[in-house]
């Protein structure tokens, strides 16, 4: 994976082809891809994250260096695809995601690699996390992003499991980015909900391939996990149909976003472009200040 580069011109060509105007359409929602089931992650991968308390099975998904790509950035965008939170994947498709990219250039990040994914909700969704590969090639892109599965689930209890995309990055990403040159990666989850608190061992085993007997993870511990390669965000779409939640400022304090739904692209590169450079030391702390605030408001 991870091979091509993103160009204008094809993803023009791409969305005369496959995308629409209907949601459904696009995504064709067939249901559940198996190429973002944990069945699929490269399990003879594991050369350098492999310090972990669970016997999992499930593998992890890489993010290289290559002669085409030298200084790969690794990008990671998870969608709440749950109720109303599932027209913002097709946005992104139908019109941010070429912002995105050439804001991402004009900035400056080398060699972006983007991987996407799906979250729900453990207690009752069908796919609470869907995971796609980094690529950096422009219908391959296009391809993850739409292969998500818009479940369209939730709960109504005010949480989702935004944690699990932070196991998942945490525990089941290999990026050279950080092993190799020590640079953190960007977590970006979006949403309007809270956060669960922990994933329990039934569901660690039934939707991430867990072994029997293995611990649940908390929220606090999986975030811990995802700041080790990654500058982890939480983008709170102010649009969607609930109002903030507090605890988001008391896990990731000024790592958390507030903004409407077609500012992300801006949101997501103008973090990136703050964050890029900064030392390790700097973002690897919830407390992490933003100088400027107000140019995170939108």
């Amino acid at each position: 994976m991870g091979s091509g580069s993103w160009s204008g011109a094809s993803y023009k060509s791409y969305a005369a082809k496959n995308v629409s105007d209907s949601i459904d359409e696009t995504f064709a929602n067939r249901g559940i891809s198996t190429s973002n089931a944990y069945t699929s992650y490269n399990k003879s991968a594991r050369k350098a994250n492999i310090v972990s308390d669970y016997q999992m099975k499930t593998g992890v998904r890489e993010c290289r260096d290559s002669e085409e790509h030298p200084n790969t950035t690794p990008i990671i965008v998870a969608f709440d695809v749950t109720g109303s939170m599932g027209r913002i994947p097709h946005m992104m498709v139908k019109e941010l995601l070429p912002k995105l990219m050439n804001q991402l250039k004009e900035v400056g990040v080398p060699d972006p690699e983007l991987l996407f994914m799906g979250i729900g909700d453990h207690v009752g969704d069908r796919a609470p996390i869907q995971v796609t590969q980094f690529e950096s090639d422009t219908d391959k892109i296009c391809d993850a992003l739409t292969s998500l599965y818009l479940e369209g689930g939730g709960w109504g209890n005010g949480v989702e499991s935004y944690l699990m995309a932070w196991i998942a990055a945490g525990y089941h990403t290999e990026t050279d980015s950080w092993y190799k040159r020590h640079k953190k990666g960007f977590l970006f989850t979006i949403g309007d909900e809270g956060n669960h608190k922990s994933v329990p061992s039934s569901e660690l085993i039934r939707f991430m391939g867990y072994e029997q007997g293995c611990p649940a993870i908390s929220a606090a511990e999986a975030l811990a996990k995802a700041k080790e390669q990654y500058n982890v965000f939480h983008i709170h779409v102010n649009d969607g149909s609930n109002s903030f939640r507090q605890d988001w400022k008391e896990a990731l304090g000024d790592h958390v976003i507030r903004c409407e739904s077609m500012d992300l692209n801006k949101v997501i590169a103008d973090t990136i472009h703050k964050y890029m450079d900064a030392p390790v030391e700097t973002v690897d702390s919830s407390d992490s200040v933003i100088e400027n605030k107000e140019q995170f408001k939108y």
